[in-house]
């Protein structure tokens, strides 16, 4: 199924030449970003089809020890099985934790038949844009899949992330609004009786 979409699942020293290709001294190889399958997999001393979209590589370690499990800035992708939901959302809570706390996370799912689903990943995932049946990198942009997300290419993370908004940067944030607040005391209300009655002199 992956190969019909051009996926390229990696296999034994395949995988193991991609691992090591993708951090370079404990940090993202600058070699790898914005470069096709193709090109990864040379660096990697292996070739692929030019025509392969993706590199998929099928781990199980969920730390920093796992080149697959950080945020790689290319087309490679990791993949976990787990033996039911709540662990395969663990598992992402891991990852999100790890490299990417505050900005999109993705789930694929029946949303019409399994609601609870979708509302125990958006509980459990501190992300600020929670996409659901939505590519991740062009639905957190907003407007193209779905209409809650402002279209951006600048997305806020939230303090999770470090930053001061939890949403997509928009004009709105790039503009310095004044507010002349004046003094005011608060109302306070009081209840009369419907008739009221004066004596003179009083």
């Amino acid at each position: 199924r992956f190969a019909s979409h051009g996926g390229y699942m990696l296999q034994g020293q395949e995988l193991k030449a991609v691992q090591n290709v993708i951090l370079k001294n404990g940090a993202l190889n600058a070699a790898i970003v914005g470069q096709p399958a193709y090109k990864i997999a040379e660096l990697a001393g292996f070739s692929v089809p030019e025509t392969t979209k993706i590199l998929i590589g099928e781990v199980t370690v969920v730390d920093e020890s796992e080149p697959f499990a950080h945020e790689k800035l290319s087309p490679t992708l990791a993949m976990y099985r787990a033996k039911d939901f709540e662990e395969a959302v663990e598992k992402a809570e891991k990852l999100v934790a790890m490299g990417g706390i505050g900005h999109t996370s993705c789930l694929y799912t029946d949303q019409d038949n399994q609601p609870e689903r979708v509302a125990y990943f958006g509980q459990m995932m501190k992300t600020a844009r929670i996409l659901i049946n939505t590519p991740a990198s062009q639905g957190g942009i907003g407007d193209l899949y779905n209409f809650k997300l402002a279209p951006s290419l600048t997305l806020g993370c939230g303090s999770w992330g470090g930053n001061s908004i939890s949403e997509n940067v928009g004009p709105k944030h790039l503009i310095n609004k004044k507010t002349v607040a004046k003094r005011a005391e608060n109302m306070l209300w009081h209840k009369l009786p419907k008739s009221i009655y004066f004596r003179r002199g009083s």
